[in-house]
């Protein structure tokens, strides 16, 4: 399993708690600040400059959703390159750190718990990221153990 970088979890975090509070439909991927299910990625772009080098990672001064996903796992990582695996298939690929449909976090209200229509809130995005943050916490503090 390959962890992401503690510090920068936290940032992301941080910054997303300080979001102001929208609701997100994860119906449309038109509109990143309307809350679509781009928004995901959208609430992310929009905390972009709390992220530090995640505009030169990005490379590019639009925004564009599945891109997003690619640079954020990027950027958590610490990589001063852009993979082309992106967070949903690295959640896939890494059970441990999320709950059972994360993997859809770009892409389905499934992937937040409590979230049971096509809207999920900016509630629900915040407690996915606290979540992999805990869980990363928990796993790095079995690996010091092992």
């Amino acid at each position: 399993m390959e962890l992401l970088k503690t510090e920068r979890l936290e940032i992301l975090v941080n910054a997303l708690g300080k979001l102001r509070k929208h609701e997100i439909n994860m119906s449309s991927i038109q509109d990143p600040t309307c809350g679509t299910v781009a928004c995901h990625a959208g609430d992310i772009w929009l905390v972009r400059d709390k992220l530090p080098g995640f505009m030169q990672l990005y490379g590019k001064k639009h925004y564009m959703f599945d891109y997003v996903d690619i640079v954020t796992l990027s950027w958590l990582k610490g990589l001063k390159h852009r993979e082309h695996l992106g967070m949903s298939e690295w959640l896939r690929e890494n059970p441990k750190l999320h709950s059972t449909y994360s993997e859809w976090v770009f892409h389905a209200c499934s992937a937040f718990t409590g979230c049971v229509t096509v809207r999920a809130t900016q509630k629900h995005i915040l407690d996915f990221w606290k979540d992999v943050l805990m869980r990363h916490l928990i796993y790095k503090e079995y690996l010091k153990g092992e």
